[in-house]
């Protein structure tokens, strides 16, 4: 159990520094209530480096981690354009697939050859649109995960350095 200010009442809990103060005073005799000059410019020093130092570490944890973010933002934002140009390629094939089946249903001879033919584009379609949507789930989890991991990795060490 951590005692704060260091009493502990008789049930032994531990005070809080208000409360042992006003139980049990301030550890100083009557005449040693104030602290000498010397003393508070000790006292007065070591708490303002003391700052300083944890304002200087939280500055430092907040520049990394904002150079996380950059690097996360710039490393989505090429996933990102991977990502529609490799949907426009794939717009792109599925046209010219559609073109190609219009072309050769147009010059069906007869009714069972354009079913056979339409059999024939409905399960490439199907099999090409499976493909493509399995490379671009994949290419989404890329973005999710190259865009998230700079930002972890420096907030993480943001983390560490401030403490």
């Amino acid at each position: 159990m951590r005692m704060l200010a260091g009493r502990m009442d008789r049930n032994g809990w531990a005070l809080s520094a208000q409360a042992a103060f006003a139980r049990y005073g301030t550890g100083y005799s009557k005449g040693d209530h104030n602290m000498s000059a010397d003393q508070s410019k000790q006292f007065a020093d070591k708490s303002a480096r003391m700052v300083r130092e944890n304002l200087e570490k939280g500055i430092a944890a907040a520049e990394q981690s904002a150079r996380g973010v950059g690097q996360g933002y710039s490393a989505a934002a090429e996933s990102i354009r991977d990502f529609n140009v490799r949907l426009i390629e794939m717009a792109h094939a599925n046209a010219t697939a559609a073109l190609e089946f219009a072309q050769q249903i147009s010059t069906a001879k007869g009714p069972s050859e354009a079913m056979e033919l339409w059999s024939s584009q409905a399960r490439k379609q199907f099999e090409t649109l499976s493909e493509q949507s399995k490379e671009l789930t994949a290419l989404a989890q890329k973005i999710a995960t190259s865009s998230a991991e700079p930002i972890a990795r420096n907030f993480g060490q943001a983390l560490k350095g401030a403490s």
